[in-house]
């Protein structure tokens, strides 16, 4: 049924709307296609077998087509303005800091944001070379996250407060270490449309141009799907980055599942 519609020679793209398809279906209609649009958001806070197999499945068949996940794009902002916040030209934090990171303080909203947030920490250890030791849920439904850094322990605590969907603040301490004496907290906020990057008296903005605002009100720090859908068709290439992510997250997890 696929393979007559698909024209030799042209990209073709497959959209999964959600995470919720079924592995062994999906990779029947793989090889007629050059490109795997997935939507890996989810509303609920959890990360469970089925998410933690169909998350394996992505990393096994980018060997053999490229995938474009929309939550991935969604946090891109967020991984920029953490990007920011040790630019010289910006907030200016010495890059010495990054090996000194204490805590960070994630809150997503409560319509969604949690496997955004999974993305986010993932991405972050996998960069920083982070060693994961263990998840603890707690009883208010908050997770915390335990590493070892380059030199102290790093935690990181995730939890859904708010009503818009997405990413909606982070905070960063540190360990006073080496060169690193931070004092003040690194803060993510979303305000008006955009992302505020503060520490002390500097600050530095992330614009969000086209996120949905009705009456003066952002249900989501995230753009629309058919937004995030048209990012994903200008991606041509595997994000590298994007699949050491979920690497480190399925090994990160793997307990949960």
């Amino acid at each position: 049924m696929i393979s007559p519609l698909v024209i030799a020679d042209l990209p073709s793209w497959l959209y999964v709307p959600q995470l919720h398809f079924q592995p062994s279906e999906l990779k029947t209609f793989l090889p007629s296609f050059d490109y795997l649009i997935v939507d890996s958001r989810s509303p609920q806070p959890t990360f469970d077998q089925a998410t933690f197999e169909r998350f394996s499945f992505i990393l096994d068949q980018a060997k053999n087509v490229n995938v474009i996940d929309l939550a991935w794009l969604a946090i891109k902002p967020w991984r920029q303005a953490i990007a920011f916040a040790f630019d010289e030209k910006d907030v200016s934090l010495s890059t010495d800091c990054l090996n000194a990171i204490d805590t960070i303080d994630l809150v997503c909203g409560d319509k969604g944001g949690f496997i955004q947030s999974l993305l986010f920490v993932a991405w972050l250890g996998s960069r920083l070379k982070l060693r994961f030791l263990k998840l603890i849920r707690l009883d208010d439904g908050a997770c915390r996250l335990a590493f070892m850094g380059a030199h102290e322990p790093f935690t990181v605590n995730i939890r859904a407060d708010g009503p818009v969907a997405g990413l909606a603040s982070m905070q960063v301490s540190f360990h006073k270490l080496g060169c690193c004496s931070v004092e003040e907290h690194l803060h993510v906020t979303f305000q008006e449309g955009a992302l505020t990057v503060k520490h002390e008296d500097r600050k530095e903005f992330v614009e969000l141009p086209r996120l949905q605002c009705r009456a003066g009100v952002y249900s989501s720090t995230e753009c629309g799907r058919s937004e995030l859908v048209d990012d994903a068709l200008a991606c041509i290439e595997q994000d590298p980055i994007y699949l050491e992510t979920v690497s480190y997250l399925l090994n990160m997890l793997k307990s949960e599942a």
